[in-house]
Formats: C-alpha cells, structure tokens, sequence
C-alpha cells in the first residue's frame, strides 16, 4: 500500500501542476498515470480486464469510505454536472467507435448507447455511488486511449470541454481514493505490478505527505 500511494502521489502533484497552468491533456494523462498507480493489481493481470481491475479498487474504497467523502464529493462540490455529461455523451461510448471503425460486431449501437443513457440516469437519481463511478471511468478510459493512442490533437477544441471536464473530477476524486488508502493499511489492495526491489523497499518505509488536505472532505463527528 506504502508502494502505491507513493507513487500515486508523485504523479498527483506533476499532474496538478499541468491543470494549474491550463494544460488538461497532459494533466488528464498524468492524473491517469496517479490513478493508474493507486489501482492496478498484478492478481487481475490473468484475467487481462482493467474494468474488472477498477470494479475491485472501487469497491474495497468505498467499503473503507466511512465518512463517505467520495459521494460527497461527487453530489454535493459541483461535479454533479461534469458527470452527467460525460456519461451521456455518445463520444466516450466504445460501441459508437467500434461502428464508425466498422470493428463492432452489433448492429443499431444507438440502441445500445440509449440503453446506456437510461442506465447512467436512473444511477445518477438514484446517487449509486458505486455504479456511477464504474460507469464513468469506464467513459473516462475511452478519452484516456483517444489520448495515449494519438487518437485526438494536443488542444483539440471539438474535445477540450470533455478533457477539462475529466481532468477537473480526477483532480478532485483523487487526493480522496488516496487519503482512504493511507487510512487503510491493513486493507488488500492487490498484489503491486513492478514491485520495487530491496533499495526501493527501504525507501517505501519512509514517511509520506497527503495529497491534499484542502480536498478531503470532513470526517463525520464521532
């Protein structure tokens, strides 16, 4: 856990850096990097399913969530609309790729896409927290790969909206998975892809600072 945090955090603080001074793909592509730090599991590699990977990270955060700083900072900080939007738009939704690509085995993907969108808002009315966070990163992964894998230009405007859109919720969502973490020792987060060997096992040991406080919501009078 040491391990992860440390690292997560390292790309946290270049990636704020990058959203301070209004670069949001590279800031979205780093935040990824921290997330991808905190949640990825060498005991889900066989099963080759990142989705599955981030359905076990959400549900052991949540499960150690006890001051439930995660939904409140998705319904009550402003994030609320930023993530309706993501959801519902058709250009974060595979099938729609796979059809223009011609990859895609299913024909009418707007149907599947309405599907979806029904979905998404019974989820968000319903404030699943669980659910909704699944589906969004699931969204969220399609920009990521639009990015990583030169599918979009540095700075394009016809997706600037939904990389700020992405950069500001990871910029937010972030600091909290990690402060639940570092609040969580004792809890399995997975077996650790690339561990470091006996020289970065010493340095592990050593102290860590938070993401930031600022973000972590209160905790709950006891």
């Amino acid at each position: 856990m040491v391990v992860r945090t440390r690292r997560a955090i390292s790309w946290f603080e270049r990636a704020e850096k990058a959203h301070q001074t209004g670069e949001p793909d590279i800031a979205f592509i780093l935040y990824w990097i921290a997330f991808n730090a905190a949640y990825a599991s060498d005991d889900l590699a066989a099963e080759n399913s990142e989705k599955r990977a981030r359905q076990k990270y959400f549900e052991r955060l949540l499960l150690r969530d006890k001051g439930e700083t995660i939904s409140r900072a998705m319904w009550d900080s402003g994030l609320r609309g930023p993530i309706r939007e993501l959801l519902l738009t058709r250009y974060l939704f595979r099938e729609y790729w796979d059809h223009l690509n011609g990859n895609s085995p299913k024909r009418g993907w707007e149907k599947w896409f309405e599907r979806e969108r029904v979905k998404a808002k019974r989820d968000l009315e319903a404030e699943s927290v669980g659910t909704t966070l699944e589906r969004l990163f699931d969204r969220l992964s399609i920009l990521r790969n639009q990015l990583i894998h030169g599918g979009a230009t540095r700075s394009s405007q016809w997706n600037q909206r939904s990389v700020r859109q992405a950069a500001e919720i990871m910029n937010r969502l972030l600091p909290l998975f990690i402060d639940i973490m570092r609040d969580a020792p004792a809890q399995d987060w997975g077996r650790l892809w690339y561990p470091p060997g006996l020289q970065g096992r010493q340095r592990a040991d050593a102290p860590q600072r938070r993401t930031s406080g600022r973000r972590t919501a209160p905790r709950p009078a006891r």
